[in-house]
């Protein structure tokens, strides 16, 4: 007769994987997965081993670090998932009346940047603006996790988009840029002034979409990629 593992057993592998810091259910879903089908596979050849020896077996083929490898690409297959879902819903957010509302709100920012009063400090004001921004970007990430650690389960994709992608990391690259900007004078020309002006009105979009309307469906997303999801919720 055919050797399958029991309930308590798959119970087992969940908490053996958990136990080798692994915190997302759907990695640790896979990865039990991926266990339990090596494990009955040797009972088809060596029966009399106990389920205790072929974990064991099952566990060495990961190597020296475990399940680590598995983790940093199923994380890094994430973060592509997630830049495409933000790139969705940018192109779905760009209708014509919102394409109009962008470019006025950039060439209201160049005309403001560029204007008597403010020209000489416009250096400072873009750095200010930017740094407004990693700032409430950071304040929102804090409410959201607050959110997410109410869950009873974690899962890779969820974790990504309550902490906003990679947004507070990207926020903080045009404030190096613009001393280098700066630097060389760049500031001062229409074109250079033109171009921090759509950066920074670009950047407020981005921040609506991934700290706000993402979150927003996050539900629905998750769903959609996990199909596990329902079975869970």
């Amino acid at each position: 007769m055919k050797k399958t593992l029991t309930q308590e057993q798959i119970e087992t592998l969940h908490s053996f994987v958990r136990s080798h810091y692994v915190e997302h259910l759907d990695v640790q879903i896979e990865l039990v997965d991926h266990l339990a089908q090596g494990i009955e596979a040797q009972w088809n050849g060596y029966p009399e081993r106990s389920f205790e020896q072929c974990l064991e077996i099952e566990f060495k083929k990961f190597g020296v670090f475990g399940f680590m490898e598995v983790v940093e690409k199923k994380t890094t297959a994430m973060n592509k998932k997630y830049r495409r879902l933000l790139w969705r819903y940018t192109n779905e957010w760009f209708s014509i009346p919102n394409i109009i509302l962008v470019m006025g709100a950039i060439f209201l920012l160049y005309i403001v940047l560029g204007s008597e009063i403010l020209n000489a400090i416009k250096f400072e004001i873009l750095v200010g603006l930017f740094m407004v921004l990693a700032s409430v970007a950071l304040i929102r990430t804090f409410h959201l996790k607050k959110q997410l650690n109410h869950k009873p389960e974690k899962w890779l994709l969820e974790e990504l988009i309550f902490n906003l992608g990679a947004y507070l990391q990207v926020i903080l690259l045009p404030i190096h840029l613009l001393n280098f900007n700066n630097s060389l004078g760049l500031l001062d020309t229409n074109w250079g002034l033109l171009l921090w002006s759509a950066l920074v009105v670009v950047s407020v979009l981005l921040y609506i979409l991934s700290a706000y309307i993402i979150p927003a469906k996050a539900e629905e997303l998750l769903a959609e990629v996990y199909p596990e999801y329902k079975l869970v919720y």
